[in-house]
Parts: C-alpha cells; structure tokens; sequence
C-alpha cells in the first residue's frame, strides 16, 4: 500500500501562504508519516502547485488524477498495488488501525458494489449493474477477505454524491483505462458544454451512469469508514479512523488551522492510556 497525500496546495499562487498555512501542512504531513512509518507503508507526498494545465475552469481540482498517473507510471510499483489518497485537510484519528484490518478484512461485509443503499443524487444507471469475473465464484463469496480482481477503485459518498477527498485505488489495466478517460481533454470540454459539469466527482458520477465498465470496477464503503467529515460524521465515541475538514477553506465561519490543531489534539488525547490521563 501506497499513501499519496497532496500538499503544498496551490504554492501559495492565489494568495500569500500564512503561518497557519504552514502550521497546517506540518501536522498533517507528520501524521501520515507517524501512520506509514507504523504500518510499513510508502508515503508519497507530492507538491499540488498551481500550474497553467490546470487552470481550466474548474480543473485544478482534477490534479490529483494527474499525479496519481505519473506515480503509477513508476517502475518501483507492480500491479495490484493499492494507493490511498488523502487530501491535505484530513488527519488520521486512529493511526494504529492499519489500512488491511479497517477496509480490506471483511471487506465484502463492510462494502457495496451499487448505489441502492445510498444515493444521494439520484444517480440512473443506463443498464443494469453486471458483474464480470469473481464475484460468481463460490469459493471467493465464502472468503469475506477477497476482493474481486475487478475492483480497481473504492470511495465513499456524503450528502452531496461520491467524495474523493480520500479513496483507495488500484495500479491496474482498468486503472490506466480510468484514468485516460477521466483526463481526455475533449471528452472533458464536451461533458462541461453540454452537461455543465465541473469538478471531478460530478464527472465519475456521469462515467459511472454511463459506462458499465466503470461500475464494474468501483466499489463503496460507508463514509464514516475513511471519510468523517468533521461537521456531518465524525464522532470521537466511535473511533472514526480519518477526519475530513473538507470546505474548511472556503466557509466564512469556518477556521482550517483551529480545526486541525483541535482534532490533532484530540487524536493524541484518544491514544492516552487513563492513568496518563490523571496527570
């Protein structure tokens, strides 16, 4: 497994980068690095400095595909390898929970391969969902640990669709495939002119209605799972394993830098024994 966390957001191009800033991308990269230095992971964190290719309407935010291809590209990583992408303003609350024990150990008791149990926007599908491959086999069904050589991608959805502020990825054929369509700028411009869609999830979210392939390779998990987000989920009593403070940037009342010193506080509370506590 393979952690990609996106940092040095924009490289101060918009605006000046504060010491809050700073204090930010500190904590946060700490805290994958304290999570990957204990479960033996690779930690990638790569540079999210704003570029001109990006800068297509809404398209900086699609970087992040960008960067996971080029990654993949490397000869270091073999097939099958998992990459977990976490957005600079999340914080693993549970970091002696690994990656294998949260999500893929029992996964297909923990996981669903459609969107009948939660679909926020309604999302119409242009033929039945089909299963290809594994899943018919029995021997895979009774094993809760196996995962269908076809999934390639696991995300989370919240109230306004899929979420990919934190999501699991595959280096796979289907990957490669994924990630060319998702990138090719003319079906891009055609999806904005006609559809109106601008960011990244609103554009899985059509490729997901449309395309069996896509569905076929995806899988969900319950948000809570990876993706707390701080004002909706996230619950200390439940142990949640990741706070997201997605949006924290751009609402009036909201404070990035107190929010990720209040949850980096509280997640080292949480690690104390309680008789360290007493003192």
């Amino acid at each position: 497994i393979v952690i990609i966390l996106a940092a040095n957001v924009e490289g101060g191009v918009n605006n000046w980068k504060r010491a809050e800033d700073w204090s930010i991308e500190r904590t946060s990269i700490l805290n994958k690095k304290i999570y990957s230095k204990i479960h033996g992971y690779n930690l990638i964190i790569k540079d999210f400095t704003k570029k001109k290719k990006y800068s297509n309407e809404f398209r900086e935010s699609w970087q992040k595909f960008d960067v996971i291809r080029s990654i993949m590209k490397d000869n270091e990583f073999k097939e099958n390898t998992w990459f977990f992408y976490l957005d600079l303003y999340s914080l693993i609350m549970e970091p002696n929970m690994s990656i294998e024990e949260l999500i893929f150990k029992n996964l297909n008791q923990k996981s669903f391969q459609t969107l009948s149990y939660f679909n926020p926007n309604k999302i119409k599908i242009d033929i039945p969902y089909l299963s290809f491959g594994n899943n018919d086999n029995s021997d895979n069904n009774n094993n809760n640990n196996h995962i269908d050589d076809n999934i390639s991608l696991i995300i989370s959805q919240d109230c306004y669709g899929f979420n990919l502020n934190s999501f699991l990825i595959k280096k796979s054929n289907w990957t490669n495939l994924f990630l060319d369509l998702i990138w090719e700028p003319i079906f891009y411009k055609k999806l904005i002119d006609i559809n109106g869609y601008l960011n990244e999830e609103r554009i899985l979210e059509y490729y997901y209605s449309k395309q069996s392939w896509i569905r076929n390779g995806m899988l969900f998990l319950p948000n809570k799972m990876m993706n707390s987000l701080k004002k909706l989920l996230y619950n200390w009593k439940d142990r949640d394993f990741l706070v997201n403070m997605n949006g924290c940037k751009n609402k009036f009342n909201r404070n990035c830098w107190e929010e990720m010193e209040f949850y980096n506080k509280l997640s080292k509370n949480l690690r104390l024994s309680w008789f360290k506590k007493l003192f």
